[in-house]
């Protein structure tokens, strides 16, 4: 894959961890965007590993 897009996944995936992990942060835990959050950050943190590890495989 391109370097150009990787960078735009790592970026994708770094916008939506922080906006979700600001969320986390002043939401109400027993709510439902509380959850949502959650889930949305373990989505962000997993799309910046695959990518991540995606980069260092390829480098070998």
């Amino acid at each position: 894959m391109s370097s150009e897009f990787l960078q735009g996944f790592l970026r994708a995936g770094m916008f939506v961890a922080l906006v979700s992990l600001v969320l986390v942060l002043t939401t109400q835990r027993n709510s439902a965007e509380f959850v949502v959050s959650v889930c949305s950050l373990m989505i962000g943190l997993i799309l910046v590993g695959a990518i991540v590890l995606m980069t260092r495989l390829g480098q070998r």
